[in-house]
């Protein structure tokens, strides 16, 4: 579903900036796939950035390369290092809880699928 999220959102303007504690190695694989490359608007990776996460300097960079508003952006992550990045940077965090993972922690969104990330940028609900 993550394909069909992507995709439905770029086609509303939605920019998708992938940022990873990987290498642009790994991270352009991710960026340049055939089904979603063309919806993905930058990415961040590990020689980006002196620090990493859950250091906010990742996102921060994201914010600052693509000219994006903090408070406009949600930064959708898996972990408590991200949400803690997120969280430091000053953008709004969504837990990817999606494929069985067992939620721990008091997040204020959780996103059991990613078709619900669809329905929560149409609502506004970010900002």
């Amino acid at each position: 579903y993550i394909k069909e999220m992507i995709n439905e959102l770029s086609k509303e303007g939605v920019k998708f900036i992938v940022v990873t504690s990987r290498s642009h190695n790994t991270a352009d694989t991710i960026c340049n796939n055939a089904e979603i490359g063309s919806c993905i608007n930058g990415c961040i990776a590990a020689e980006d950035t002196v620090r990493h996460k859950p250091d906010p300097e990742p996102i921060r960079r994201a914010l600052e390369k693509y000219s994006l508003k903090s408070n406009e952006s949600i930064y959708i992550g898996d972990t408590y290092q991200d949400f803690l990045a997120a969280t430091h940077a000053g953008v709004h965090f969504g837990l990817a809880a999606w494929n069985g993972m067992n939620v721990e922690g008091n997040y204020s969104v959780v996103f059991k699928s990613p078709l619900e990330i669809i329905e929560f940028i149409r609502e506004g609900s970010h900002g």
